[in-house]
């Protein structure tokens, strides 16, 4: 059970997150802007990621006792988070 509500938690929260940093996206310099090598004709906000490292990490962090392997894979997620969207804004 414990299992099933971290999945829905993890879920609502990127669910959640989702339209509230693409209508933030402009401001944080995460867009896609079209190309002559893009499909897309307006820029498109580069946003999910951020909202699925939120719901992922989340649930871990609140239902999982805090052990080096876990401090570890939340450092991990972080780090990537961050080159993530470094690598989104360049």
């Amino acid at each position: 059970m414990d299992l099933l509500f971290a999945f829905v938690i993890a879920m609502v929260v990127t669910m959640a997150l989702i339209p509230l940093l693409a209508r933030a996206a402009e401001r944080l310099h995460v867009l896609d802007d079209p190309e002559s090598r893009k499909v897309h004709s307006q820029p498109i906000p580069r946003v999910g990621g951020i909202a699925m490292v939120a719901g992922t990490v989340l649930p871990l962090w609140l239902w999982l006792p805090m052990d080096p392997t876990l401090l570890g894979y939340l450092l991990a997620a972080i780090v990537l988070l961050v080159f993530g969207t470094w690598d989104d804004r360049v």
